[in-house]
């Protein structure tokens, strides 16, 4: 019964970053196959990425097309994003939701 309650919870689990209900995961220790939230500082941004240091490390968030003029991301913000690795090993964190500090969730694409 425990085991079918903890992956009912899984399964259920929210998409965007603000609905979370876990801690976020340290960038250095993003796990494979799976999404999970990560937050930070944006370091650096270009048109689809930005770069997000959680004081430990950094990683790329691949952001999708047209990512900067729905959040308005800059150096300096401070950004929760749930996501996942990219499943063909480039290093790159795909996001599937950015929440930025002005409280608003944009929805960058579905998780896979």
């Amino acid at each position: 019964m425990r085991l079918v309650s903890l992956i009912l919870g899984f399964l259920t689990l929210p998409a965007l970053a603000q609905d979370i209900p876990m801690p976020a995961t340290p960038v250095g220790e993003i796990p494979s196959g799976r999404p999970v939230m990560i937050m930070g500082i944006v370091t650096s941004a270009g048109p689809n990425y930005f770069v997000l240091n959680d004081g430990g490390a950094s990683i790329v968030v691949s952001s999708g097309p047209g990512w900067q003029a729905m959040t308005n991301l800059a150096e300096g913000d401070r950004a929760r994003v749930v996501g996942q690795l990219d499943q063909f090993g480039s290093g790159m964190f795909m996001a599937g939701s950015i929440a930025t500090t002005d409280g608003r969730t944009v929805a960058v694409r579905p998780y896979r």
